[in-house]
């Protein structure tokens, strides 16, 4: 159902009553964080409960314990990525700082979680930074939110970005992030 509201801006209104404008319809947030959201005139029913039950925004620390368990990081600090090995999401610069981190935090973890046609030229390079044994290499994973509990800061130097949806989830979730100047 389409509504104009007081600025005369039309927006649209689920069966739930709440209401979006459309100049946010399209708006679309990357994985468990994605909303019934369409580039279109309508929109599916968006519920409040949708939005405040995103395992996303969950912080439960039994999420964090287990992602720590199964890849025996205890209570390291864990400065975590999530994305696409790719030459934009700049994971040979990432790299580079966490050799310098490493150095200085002798319980630092990196923990990449994705896929991507660099992912091995990623973990050779890790290996000849001599910090292959504190690099995770997750693969893509599904759910995501439990990844994100387990890190204590998340780091994001893309060369470019248009809107990401991990730096948004990783806000979400309460993460100190660290993002490059050209996202």
């Amino acid at each position: 159902m389409q509504e104009i509201e007081e600025n005369n801006q039309p927006t649209n209104k689920g069966k739930n009553g709440l209401i979006l404008p459309l100049s946010l319809v399209g708006i679309l947030l990357a994985g468990s964080v994605g909303y019934n959201i369409y580039q279109s005139n309508e929109i599916s029913t968006l519920k409040k409960s949708e939005i405040l039950s995103s395992d996303i925004l969950k912080n439960e620390s039994s999420q964090k314990d287990q992602i720590r368990k199964q890849y025996n990081i205890g209570e390291s600090f864990v400065i975590g990525h999530v994305g696409r090995f790719h030459y934009a999401k700049n994971h040979d610069f990432l790299l580079d700082i966490f050799e310098q981190v490493s150095k200085k935090r002798k319980d630092a973890i990196l923990m990449l979680i994705g896929d991507g046609p660099l992912k091995a030229e990623m973990e050779l390079k890790a290996k000849q930074l001599h910090v292959s044994d504190k690099v995770i290499f997750t693969g893509r994973q599904n759910p995501i939110a439990p990844y994100y509990q387990a890190l204590d800061f998340f780091l994001f130097p893309s060369h470019f970005e248009g809107m990401p949806g991990s730096v948004i989830e990783a806000q979400a979730t309460g993460l100190k992030c660290l993002v490059s100047d050209t996202v």
